[in-house]
């Protein structure tokens, strides 16, 4: 039976070798540097969709999507589950929206526009520690979304 070397074992098991409480320790240190610039790539990933949403002549909503689809996975992966879900919210938002000839429709922006507000709100420490408001914030996302689906489903614009 093949048994592929694990390096972990290997430096545990060598003389002067690394303990299990450190292995962990140093892990634990790893993932924390590691989430400190996934969760600041947050930031960036909403101040983009921001500056999309500001100049809506030149707004992609492809950009906004992929940057709201980001925004959802990594909170996701690091147990942000409220700034998950409105991320969720702007991506539902962003597929119901019907396709505009004239550009971007300008209801769409500004639900663009309260999606990130309350992004950078969930993001923001003032709220940490009241688990109803941060989810009250995400009930009013899913509202306009669920409104603004409802429209695009009824052949209205936004």
């Amino acid at each position: 039976m093949f048994k592929p070397s694990q390096r972990l074992v290997a430096i545990m098991r060598a003389p002067g070798g690394i303990g299990l409480e450190d292995a962990l320790a140093r892990a634990a240190q790893r993932v924390g540097e590691a989430r400190e610039r996934c969760i600041a790539g947050l930031d960036e990933k909403i101040e983009e969709i921001a500056r999309s949403a500001a100049d809506p002549a030149s707004a992609s909503m492809h950009s906004i999507y992929a940057a709201a689809s980001e925004i959802y996975a990594l909170a996701g992966t690091f147990a942000l589950k409220e700034l998950s879900e409105a991320a969720s919210s702007l991506c539902d938002l962003l597929v119901a929206a019907p396709p505009n000839a004239n550009g971007v429709d300008q209801v769409l922006i500004q639900s663009v526009t309260v999606h990130v507000d309350a992004l950078r709100t969930l993001r923001g420490s003032e709220m940490n520690d009241d688990k109803s408001a941060r989810e009250a914030v995400v009930a009013g996302l899913r509202r306009i979304s669920e409104k603004n689906k409802a429209a695009a489903q009824a052949g209205r614009s936004l």
